[in-house]
């Protein structure tokens, strides 16, 4: 696992994910953790339908954790798979975040998500909602504004009034 994060932080993301997948190997195969990084490493690398599975098993074995449910909504909606993302994050809307996941935004994660899934659905209500909540935490950033999702909700007023950092 440490040397799958430590490819990841100097930008291997072929070497991350082989070591992931070595680290779920030695674990037996059937751990979360490491199917959470696995999966994780996988929509690093542009693979999202190989994360889809791993991620699905992930919260199987772990449904009352954030990531997991966050990370399979992004990657189904990655995989081009609109009303399973928001099934996923929707229902991990409904968990609470541990620490540590606050610590790592996980929950402005979910919340950039939502906002990229409604917009793609048409669902401009519901997006600009989630992103105004980014936006009054001090978390919405340009970069955001700029998924593609957002292409014809950033003609609208509500869209253009939002401030990024």
């Amino acid at each position: 696992y440490r040397l799958s994060y430590a490819s990841y932080r100097t930008d291997n993301p072929k070497d991350a994910m082989e070591h992931a997948r070595q680290a779920l190997r030695l674990a037996g195969g059937d751990s979360p953790f490491y199917q959470l990084n696995l999966g994780e490493r996988l929509l690093d690398a542009g693979q999202a339908g190989e994360a889809i599975l791993q991620l699905e098993r992930s919260v199987k074995q772990t449904p009352d954790r954030l990531t997991p449910h966050v990370r399979l909504g992004y990657a189904y909606l990655l995989n081009g798979d609109a009303d399973a993302a928001l099934r996923e994050l929707t229902a991990a809307e409904k968990l609470k975040p541990s620490e540590r996941e606050l610590e790592r935004g996980v929950d402005l994660l979910l919340k950039i998500d939502l906002a990229r899934v409604h917009a793609l659905k048409g669902n401009d209500k519901d997006a600009l909602k989630s992103l105004k909540a980014l936006e009054k935490a001090g978390s919405l950033e340009k970069k955001d504004l700029e998924a593609p999702e957002f292409g014809k909700l950033r003609e609208t007023p509500e869209f253009k009034k939002l401030k990024a950092i």
